[in-house]
């Protein structure tokens, strides 16, 4: 199996939706299953709180795809290059405002 390793272009339109980042972030925030979650602080994540925000490039130079996180102003989602063409899943509170456009 090859190694998985960041890059920093898109190799043609990542296929990301909101779907894709529903369990990754019940996982980290401890809401999962979402449909089995009750009470507590934080509130599961559903595919609708994932809207694509747009494409981004960070200040070391790498392309990223952002989306809203629910009502969090301050949590985004991301979707990061990787050279066998996909794209890792992640989680940032860099706003899209701080990044270049693409």
């Amino acid at each position: 199996m090859d190694e998985l390793v960041e890059c920093n272009e898109f190799q043609g339109k990542p296929s990301l939706e909101g779907k894709d980042f529903v369990d990754y972030f019940n996982l980290e925030f401890g809401t999962y299953p979402p449909e089995e979650f009750e009470g507590g602080e934080e509130q599961p994540f559903y595919e609708h709180d994932f809207k694509f925000i747009g494409f981004y490039l960070s200040k070391e130079g790498q392309q990223q795809m952002y989306f809203t996180a629910g009502a969090r102003p301050n949590l985004f989602a991301i979707g990061v290059p990787l050279t066998n063409g996909q794209a890792m899943l992640s989680m940032t509170s860099v706003p899209p405002s701080k990044l270049g456009n693409l």
